[in-house]
Order: C-alpha cells, then sequence, then structure tokens
C-alpha cells in the first residue's frame, strides 16, 4: 500500500490532536521529523509523502495538485477521528487548501484551523515565468535564485542532483499548472506566515489568502527567506503549537 502520510509523534494511541503537515517543492516528510520533540505528545503530526522521494524514491512523480490532493485527502480520511489541523509550506499550503476543500465536499469535519507559511493564495495569477519546462541546469540555478539554495553538497551527487531535479519538477509542474476554481470560503480559521526576506511571496499575495475563510485571518512575519531556515527550528513551531492549544481549550 503507498504510504502518503508519514506519522512523527508520541506512541500511538495517546494522539488527541493531529497535525497534517505538506512539504514544500521538492522536499519529503522528512522536514517536519524533528517537530514531533517540540509538541506535547498529545499532538501527533501526520507529514504527506510524495511519490519520487525518501521511501518512495522508485514510484513515478505526480505533476498534478488535482491527482496529489484527491491520494492525500483518501488518505487523510481514516485520521479525522480527532481534532485536526493542517500547515502547508510554499507548494505545501496550496496542496494543504485544496485538500480541506475536497474534505468539505466529501461532507467530513473541517479542521480547527488552515496554516500555510511563503505561500500565495490561491487563485492569483502566476507574475513570475513558469519554470518546470527549463533544462536542468537553468531550472536548479532559477530555483535557486526563486525560492533559495539547494544545498551545494547535494548537488554534487550526480543521482542525488538528478533526484532533486526530478521531485522539485514534479511539483513546480504541478504548481504552475494548477487551475483554481471558484468555491465558497472556507468556515475554518486561516493562519498566514511569510518572510520579510522572500522575494517570490508579496504582501498581496498573503493578503489575499483573507477571501478563502469565513473565520478568522492572522498573518504573522518572521524575518526569515522563503524557506524559514531561522523560524523553522523554534518559532514556526511553537506558533503552530499556541494555534492548536487555543483551538482545543474546551475539548477535555
Amino acid at each position: 500500500m503507498k504510504q502518503w502520510l508519514t506519522r512523527y509523534g508520541g506512541p500511538p494511541g495517546q494522539a488527541r490532536f493531529r497535525l497534517f503537515c505538506f512539504p514544500f517543492a521538492g522536499a519529503s516528510s522528512v522536514v517536519y521529523a524533528r517537530w514531533a520533540s517540540l509538541f506535547r505528545p498529545a499532538i501527533e503530526i501526520r507529514a504527506v509523502e510524495l511519490p519520487g522521494r525518501w521511501r518512495r524514491i522508485d514510484e513515478p512523480t505526480i505533476g498534478s495538485v488535482d491527482a496529489i490532493v484527491e491520494n492525500v485527502t483518501q488518505a487523510m480520511l481514516p485520521l479525522l477521528d480527532l481534532p485536526y489541523g493542517l500547515y502547508g509550506h510554499s507548494f505545501g499550503g496550496l496542496l494543504g487548501f485544496e485538500c480541506v476543500r475536497r474534505v468539505r465536499q466529501l461532507g467530513y469535519p473541517l479542521p480547527r484551523f488552515l496554516a500555510a507559511g511563503a505561500s500565495k493564495a490561491p487563485g492569483l495569477p502566476l507574475r513570475q515565468p513558469p519554470l518546470h519546462l527549463l533544462p536542468d541546469k537553468e531550472f536548479l540555478d532559477a530555483c535557486a535564485r526563486r525560492y533559495g539554495a539547494v544545498d551545494e553538497r547535494l548537488l554534487e551527487d550526480a543521482e542525488m542532483r538528478a533526484m532533486i531535479v526530478r521531485s522539485m519538477r514534479a511539483d513546480l509542474t504541478a504548481l504552475e499548472t494548477y487551475a483554481h476554481r471558484a468555491e465558497p470560503p472556507l468556515a475554518c480559521p486561516i493562519m498566514i506566515f511569510g518572510a520579510r526576506g522572500d522575494a517570490s511571496v508579496t504582501e498581496q499575495d498573503l493578503d489575499s489568502w483573507a477571501q478563502h475563510t469565513l473565520g478568522p485571518f492572522f498573518i504573522e512575519h518572521f524575518d526569515d527567506g522563503h524557506l524559514f531556515h531561522s523560524a523553522w527550528a523554534r518559532a514556526l513551531p511553537a506558533r503552530l503549537g499556541e494555534a492548536i492549544a487555543a483551538a482545543t481549550t474546551g475539548d477535555d
């Protein structure tokens, strides 16, 4: 069975809240592994594992938002027996948003919140030229300029470089060919995190998320770049922990 969600957290059975996490383009679920130690044992992380990376490295990649969302949503549905929230970074923010809309279409409970970081609001037009059709070297160079450089040590190995290009190209194909469909706003809070040093996502890109919710809307900025290299380790998971605590007050 294909494993679309990787579990991180305390012993099974202790969870009282699930946080579904969607990685940025080219990344695997591993980017969320360390967060489990920062949350209390009652919070379980289920991080999305897309094909073509880590444990699914031998599987074909998927370059379609609709196909990814359908598969991830089906994997999520049996796990919606607990209160839950979603966090997606960059491309992952779009995937999280579309998964919530799919959950709503299927008649399941909505999350306590949807959170996204360094992610342009769905439905806005592309401002910059697409990258997914560029040759490999130009592709990597353009991704580095727009989103942040990939670790040069990884690129020194030809096999590793090819795997990185393959997964990033698939995700950017999905992102850059995404066709937004208008639906009513979500009846759950939306929390958006931006970075003051992120040139790829503007203030308007972040503010425009407000149109997608009927509930509370929050924006917070970090002194960071697109990939939140500083905030990722402590500040961001701390904010999410606070949001989970607020969203579950009175549940016990």
